[in-house]
């Protein structure tokens, strides 16, 4: 493979993000978090799920299917869901999740859509809110990206507009408003109809079917009367096959058979496939499958695949009318015999009322060939569950790159504005002097003042928005993210010019440093700042923690080298009788202009800690050190982040290339700094624990140099990455390093 690295002109317009469309049309991202205890929710703010965000790759107007299936605990009140895409939310805005008073009776899903985005890729993060107790075990996420119009597999979606529920009291099945689509199949396949809604009956069912062009398939009990305490959000998948090519009408309708039955938000998402992409199983008999047999998996539905890619990742999406009179209806997926992930959920627990019930699982690097999918269910000692109108989806994608932009780690692809509180302290040790107010500004968010580097390195250099004020903290994150993490407000208490705060009189000098109570100065730096700053205010949830999305706390002390760690601290603030813990950029900033540059540097270093879950690299593994191509190893110079935290993060776009069957190819990659692209190279074989990253590193021409101008030429670098912990462990270099391997080569 050649790889042409590129020289951008001065100010050149960026181009579109490269989508990844060489070898099948659409794009499927996928992500479940590894099984473990529940995770509990924090209160009355909107916050990430745990585990749940990922890049999807997409072509100028796509839509997005955004789907979210999870194991759901809460007694009380309600927990709202949204999607966001690219940090703005998807449709509809927010949906009630789950509400009543069972504590726990299964699964919750709901699909989310947006409609026509914009080339490139987007990041899909899913976020709860809730005013009680809430937790989360098993979960899974799905983003399917793909044109209404191009390509051989289409989807189109539709939602209703947000407002008062509407009301159902009659036996007709009639259109459900907002719930109909067009989409032209360009060749046989099969269809898959995804209805989800906030759903309630008064008595009687709730029954939903789809229309193909006027012709009803499929049906389902979308919620029974009688059970007010299990409310929520319910899906269903409706399925077809063979559907003839042409276009096509969809519609969803629906009818009570007695009583009052109300829909509130509401989404459908419409996807025809090729079987080479997508392939279904329905029942039509709408005769109820009992099962009894405690401990015994029993084969609920099969449906075979044809992978042609050589990897592709796989959702397998479940959907029936379900109810269980005791305990619960667990539910697996096996793909040739291996289960997929999760590895099992509870669908049901309890409840003598028929409703509608969904899950998805998913497979990573499923390599090409015929695969079988069995759908199978369990049932607790002393439990008879019914399952009926079962239905099977099975999606697959060749894995793109952005299939890898997911939470590794403490690492998550999120789009975050921080605010940031910049506490000024001086423990008066001689020989370090306070560095001016105007230098510590420009440290952060650069004040119309350059302080050159005596290497003479960045002494000319500016570009785009990031030297124009001087290098600082502010503009190196836009650099490095391209938007997706920005500093924000930025308030500073104590540090102004003959306005520090200062140790107590018995701990000046170097009495922190004789005694090693780092501790007590960042409680001491804390208590300085009490009469001037509200610690409180910024605790959004009261869990008397300060989040990185509520304040980022700097404690800034002089030193005439730069230096800083990322701690965390307790401390009773505010006059409030609980400790607030407060985590805490450790930060020494030294007077000396000669010194500001790795300042700037430092103060980024603890800062991805912080915000972006990033590791050290330097120290572990010095014989393959990154030396300047990672601020993670080398900050002295303010230089880029790597791409693999860059890539985890969500900040940078990967193009995947598969070199087992891949021959040749010339591929352009356009430099990093300003683009944001890689490549990401894998063999089929080892695509879940091993593969490299390529990035084009260039830092600029006059007057228009970057971050990375300290690398002088740049270089095409080259980065092997091991995410797997048990090659790290085996592996010849490095053995031991707990975290994961990167090894950089420079190409001529």
């Amino acid at each position: 493979m050649a790889i042409r690295g590129t020289k951008p002109k001065p100010r050149p317009k960026p181009p579109a993000a490269l989508p990844e469309r060489a070898f099948s049309p659409g794009s499927l991202s996928a992500v479940a978090p590894p099984e473990a205890a529940p995770r509990g929710a924090r209160l009355h703010v909107w916050n990430s799920v745990p585990g749940l965000s990922s890049g999807v790759a997409s072509t100028e107007g796509d839509n997005l299917e955004i789907a979210v299936s999870a194991e759901m605990y809460q007694k009380g009140g309600s927990v709202w869901f949204r999607a966001l895409v690219d940090g703005e939310a998807a449709e509809p805005s927010d949906v009630m999740f789950k509400t009543g008073s069972v504590k726990f009776d299964g699964v919750r899903s709901f699909t989310f859509v947006k409609k026509a985005v914009k080339a490139g890729q987007h990041l899909v993060e899913i976020q709860w809110r809730t005013g009680t107790a809430a937790k989360i075990r098993d979960r899974t996420l799905t983003a399917y990206s793909d044109s209404p119009f191009i390509g051989r597999d289409h989807l189109a979606v539709a939602t209703a507009p947000s407002g008062p529920d509407i009301e159902k009291k009659n036996s007709t099945y009639e259109n459900i408003p907002g719930m109909a689509a067009t989409l032209n199949a360009p060749v046989q396949g099969t269809l898959a109809v995804t209805f989800s809604a906030e759903a309630s009956a008064s008595s009687g069912e709730l029954m939903v079917r789809a229309l193909l062009d006027g012709s009803a398939f499929g049906a389902t009990t979308f919620c029974e009367g009688g059970d007010p305490n299990r409310g929520g959000t319910r899906s269903f998948t409706f399925t077809k096959s063979p559907v003839s090519a042409g276009t096509h009408e969809v519609k969803l309708q629906w009818k009570s058979t007695r009583g009052t039955c109300r829909l509130g938000d509401r989404t459908m998402a419409v996807s025809a496939a090729h079987n080479s992409a997508q392939n279904t199983a329905a029942v039509t008999t709408s005769s109820a499958r009992i099962l009894k047999q405690a401990g015994v998996w029993t084969d609920l539905q099969s449906v075979p695949v044809t992978a042609l890619d050589p990897v592709s990742t796989l959702a397998v999406t479940f959907s029936a009318d379900v109810h269980s009179d005791n305990g619960r209806l667990f539910l697996r997926v096996l793909v040739d015999s291996e289960p997929a992930s999760p590895g099992d959920v509870t669908l049901i627990q309890g409840g003598t009322k028929w409703r509608a019930a969904s899950h998805s699982f998913i497979v990573k690097n499923l390599h090409a060939g015929r695969h079988q999918i069995t759908v199978q269910g369990m049932v607790d000692p002393s439990t008879r569950a019914l399952v009926r109108h079962p239905s099977t989806r099975a999606l697959w994608k060749r894995r793109s790159g952005s299939d890898f932009v997911q939470p590794f780690l403490g690492m998550t692809p999120l789009v975050r504005t921080y605010r940031m509180l910049v506490i000024g302290f001086d423990p008066i040790r001689p020989g370090h002097d306070r560095p001016p107010f105007a230098m510590i500004k420009a440290t952060f968010e650069g004040a119309g003042i350059v302080i050159s580097d005596p290497g003479a390195t960045l002494a000319a250099a500016r570009g785009p928005g990031a030297f124009d004020e001087g290098p600082n903290v502010r503009a190196w994150l836009a650099e490095n993210s391209g938007g997706v993490a920005r500093l924000g407000e930025v308030r500073y208490v104590g540090c102004l010019d003959q306005g520090w705060y200062v140790a107590p009189p018995a701990r000046q000098g170097n009495w922190y440093w004789d005694t090693g109570a780092f501790e007590q100065m960042w409680k001491d730096a804390l208590a300085a700042a009490d009469a001037d700053v509200n610690f409180h205010s910024y605790d959004t949830d009261h869990n008397n923690v300060l989040e990185t999305d509520d304040l980022l706390v700097a404690i800034v002390r002089p030193q005439s080298g730069p230096y800083g760690t990322l701690r965390q601290t307790t401390a009773v603030l505010d006059g409030e009788p609980a400790p607030l813990t407060v985590p805490v950029l450790d930060l020494y900033l030294s007077a000396r202009p000669e010194g500001f540059l790795s300042g700037v540097g430092v103060s980024c270093h603890e800062l991805m800690h912080l915000i972006g879950g990033t590791v050290d690299m330097y120290g572990s593994c010095p014989a393959i050190s990154a030396g300047y191509y990672s601020i993670m190893d080398a900050h002295w110079r303010a230089t880029h982040l790597d791409p693999f935290e860059k890539m985890k993060n969500g900040m940078v776009q990967p193009t995947a290339v598969e070199l087992t069957t891949q021959q040749t190819a010339t591929v352009t990659l356009p430099s990093v700094e300003r683009h944001r692209q890689i490549l990401l190279l894998y063999d089929v074989a080892h695509a879940a624990s091993e593969y490299f990253i390529i990035e084009n590193r260039f830092p600029g021409i006059p007057p228009f140099k970057n971050y990375d101008a300290p690398l002088g030429q740049g270089a095409v670098v080259v980065w092997q990455i091991f995410e797997d912990r048990n090659l790290v462990e085996t592996a010849v270099v490095c053995q031991g390093d707990p975290r994961f391997i990167r090894r950089r080569a420079v190409l001529t």
